[in-house]
Order: structure tokens, then C-alpha cells, then sequence
């Protein structure tokens, strides 16, 4: 992110998306990865154990993302408006959040399991199955919440590729991982669990080189020099956590519809409506991370070009991003319903949960570009700093409009009722987001009241 404002706008658009949607796309891999052998090694119970331990995970995950993002946010604009000192203090900031909210997190669940697993949607076998996979998971929970929020500081950084390649060695090492300790070791989900862990610990290591070694491409050279000790600045580490609320919002949304489904889902169609489920929670963590990396990509963009009051770049930002976001959807939309009756193959399912996911993976299908319009609205307000409008689109779905629907249309239409719910709630909140985008101003230097 160097040169003029306007040049930056315009030219580094998809030196930033393309890099985050790729990003993306491999972090999602991580636990389809993880699927694919517990799938074809455990079969429908692995499948369904994972799944229904994937809350707790997304949201120690979540809590990473969150502040990560409201930390590159605050670097990128840092960047933008030329104050670099605010540039150190807001990473080594970023990082400390990190590792104390790691550690809380990883304590707090870890204690609470015995409590959480029965009211997760799981029966006394699945129930087993998942504690031995959230034990280990929880034990090193610091490296699950810094791998997530390592990436998008290297984008806040101007470093998207390097945030891209620290994901690449994750996966390649998870794949590896989980090859050698489920395949042939038979670790079970115990060694799935193991696997993600060195895996994402490795690739942690890796951004953190690349986010503190000295002259990158976006400081200029000497610009090391200066940078300060990590000393903790609460106001700073709150202006962080505020900035990365609707992200979290965003991402801990899914532990909570998870949750939600794996509820409905037992309820209206028994065990095996859980496994078709867990197929259709394989297919979506694919897809819809692949689109909102469109929205994340752009966010350092955005905020460099608040901080250098460049309203000519916001507005053609704003252009690019809605439309590559919608094309994208409508790919990966048409890719979801052509392996519709693939894709649980692939996923290691039974007979009869493929039929049934084919059906509900139409419903999937249908929900993406509505979904990509939500998830960009969301994340260019980030980077704006209209915290408020951004937490109306991430609270709103999880909180109020996807269990709207998950509670009343399975009394009229049955299991096919907690399906359609997706597309459902996901059209209600891109009219909202619609609404937002036409009412809220997105000049440089215009947040709303009690933003940053």
C-alpha cells in the first residue's frame, strides 16, 4: 500500500482480493481436511462428532479473527493517514490481545465442557466422541486464536501475499499431518485434532517472522527503528476489540447457527439429519469464506484510503468490491449445486445422508450471493470504522433472523423447513444490508458517533 491514495485505490485492488480469497479458501480447508479422513476412517459418527464440536473451535477462532481485524484496521488507516507510531503501537497490541484472549478462552471452555456437551445437539455417543477432540483443541487454544488473527494483521500490513503463504503451509502441513496420524497411525479424532494444532502452530510461526522482521514493503526501509516495546495500551487494545465486533459477530455466528441446526436438525430428523448437516456445514465452511475474502482483501485498502481522506478511491472500492463479490457467489453458487451428489461422497457419507444432502445443498446453493452481499456490506463498514452499521448485519442474522426462521418454517415444512432457512435469512439481511449501504455516509474521516 504505497504511493498516492488514489493509485492505491485503484491499482491494488486485486493484488489484495485475489491473495484473501485464496487465503480464505485454504483456511476453510482446514477442517474439510480434518473431515475428509475422519470420514473416511470413522464414518458418519466422526463426521457428526466434529460437527458438533465446531462451535466451541469457531469461536476461539472467532475471537482471533476479531482481533485481528480490528487491529489491521487500525494499522492500514495508521498507514494511510501517515502515523507510523500508530502503526507499531496497534500491532504489538494486537499481538498481546491475542495471546491473553487465547488463554481465557482455553481455560473457560475447557472447564465448561462437561456442562456444554449435553446441550450441543449431540447424544451420549457423539458426546464421547467430541470431548476428546475439544480437550486437546482447548489445552492449546492460543495457537487456534493466533493463527486466525495472524493473517489479517499481515494484510493490515500491506503483506497479503506473505498472509496467503503463511496459510498455504498450514494446510500442506495439515493435509501431511492428517495423512500420517488418522490414515495411518488410526489417531481417530484425537490425532485430527493434533494435526490441525501442529499445523496451524507452524503456520503461526511462520506470519509472525514475516509480520516483525525488519523493512516491509509497506513501512520502507529503516522504518524498524522505531518501533515501540510491547507495552500494553488498554485504550488501544479496546479501540481493537470494538473495531473487530462485527467480525466476530460474523464468525462466532456460525457456532451459534451450528448449533441452532444441529438442534433443529436432531429434533425434525433424528441422527442422520445431523450428518446431512455436517455435510452441508463442510460445503458452506468452502464456499463462504472463498466469498468474504473479497470483502476481507479490501478491508487494508479501505482503511488507507479513510486515513489519507481519499473519497475518489473510496467510492471505486466500493464499486469493485460489491461486483467481484457477486460474481464470486455466483461461481461458487453453481459449483455447489453442479456436486451437489458429490460432494458427501467425497465427504466420506452413507447412502442415504448423500441422497438427502443432495436436496439440502440446492438450498446452499441458493443463499450465496445474497450471503455475499451481507458479508461485504459487513466488512467495508470495518474498515470505515461505522462499527454500528457492521454489528446491525452480524448480530441481526445470528441473534434475530436465522432463528426466526429455523423455529418457524420446520413447522411448516418439516426437515426440508431447516434447510430453507439458510436462503431465507440470508435474503432478509442483504435487504438490510442494502438498506445500510444506501443510508450510511462512507466519506474518509465521517464515522459515526462512538466510532473510532
Amino acid at each position: 500500500m504505497q504511493g498516492k491514495a488514489g493509485n492505491t485505490a485503484a491499482g491494488g485492488f486485486w493484488r489484495n482480493v485475489l491473495p484473501s480469497m485464496f487465503s480464505q479458501l485454504l483456511s476453510a480447508t482446514f477442517v474439510v481436511v480434518d473431515g475428509f479422513f475422519i470420514g473416511h476412517n470413522m464414518g458418519d459418527s466422526g463426521l457428526a462428532a466434529i460437527n458438533v464440536s465446531w462451535p466451541v473451535v469457531q469461536l476461539m477462532q472467532a475471537a482471533g479473527l476479531a482481533l485481528g481485524t480490528g487491529g489491521a484496521v487500525c494499522m492500514a488507516t495508521a498507514l494511510g493517514s501517515g502515523d507510523r507510531p500508530l502503526f507499531w503501537r496497534a500491532r504489538a497490541n494486537t499481538l498481546l490481545a491475542l495471546c491473553g484472549g487465547g488463554l481465557l478462552l482455553g481455560a473457560g471452555f475447557y472447564a465448561a465442557l462437561p456442562f456444554l456437551l449435553p446441550h450441543m445437539g449431540a447424544d451420549a455417543q457423539l458426546q464421547a466422541l467430541a470431548a476428546q477432540y475439544l480437550r486437546l483443541e482447548c489445552a492449546f487454544s492460543v495457537v487456534q486464536v493466533a493463527a486466525c488473527g495472524v493473517v489479517p494483521l499481515l494484510r493490515g500490513a500491506g503483506k497479503a501475499m506473505a498472509a496467503m503463504w503463511t496459510m498455504v503451509l498450514g494446510l500442506g502441513g495439515n493435509i501431511l499431518l492428517d495423512w500420517y496420524i488418522i490414515e495411518r497411525l488410526q489417531g481417530g479424532i484425537r490425532g485430527a485434532a493434533a494435526a490441525t494444532l501442529i499445523s496451524q502452530g507452524l503456520s503461526t510461526a511462520l506470519g509472525l517472522w514475516l509480520l516483525l522482521r525488519p523493512a516491509g514493503a509497506s513501512q520502507g526501509r529503516g522504518a524498524e527503528t522505531a518501533r515501540p516495546s510491547f507495552r500494553p495500551d488498554c485504550r488501544l487494545i479496546a479501540r481493537i476489540a470494538r473495531l473487530g465486533m462485527a467480525v466476530f459477530g460474523i464468525t462466532a455466528s456460525v457456532s451459534v447457527i451450528v448449533l441452532l441446526n444441529n438442534l433443529q436438525a436432531l429434533a425434525w430428523g433424528g441422527s442422520q439429519a445431523v450428518a446431512v448437516y455436517a455435510v452441508l456445514s463442510y460445503a458452506t465452511g468452502v464456499y463462504v469464506p472463498f466469498i468474504g475474502g473479497v470483502g476481507d482483501g479490501l478491508q487494508p485498502l479501505v482503511s488507507y484510503a479513510n486515513g489519507a481522506r481519499d473519497a475518489a478511491g473510496l467510492a471505486r472500492l466500493r464499486r469493485q468490491g460489491l461486483a467481484a463479490a457477486l460474481a464470486v457467489s455466483l461461481g461458487c453458487a453453481g459449483l455447489c449445486w453442479l456436486l451437489r451428489r458429490q460432494f458427501p461422497l467425497l465427504m466420506g457419507a452413507g447412502r442415504e445422508v448423500t441422497a438427502q444432502a443432495a436436496g439440502a445443498l440446492g438450498w446452499v446453493a441458493l443463499a450465496l450471493p445474497f450471503l455475499a452481499l451481507v458479508r461485504f456490506s459487513c466488512s467495508y463498514f470495518t474498515a470505515l470504522g461505522h462499527s454500528r452499521a457492521a454489528g446491525v448485519l452480524a448480530y441481526g442474522e445470528s441473534v434475530l433472523v436465522q432463528p426466526l426462521f429455523l423455529f418457524t418454517l420446520p413447522l411448516l415444512f418439516g426437515i426440508a423447513g431447516v434447510w430453507a432457512a439458510y436462503p431465507a435469512s440470508e435474503l432478509a439481511c442483504a435487504a438490510a444490508a442494502v438498506l445500510l449501504m444506501a443510508r450510511t455516509a462512507h466519506g474518509p474521516g465521517q464515522p459515526e458517533p462512538g466510532g473510532p
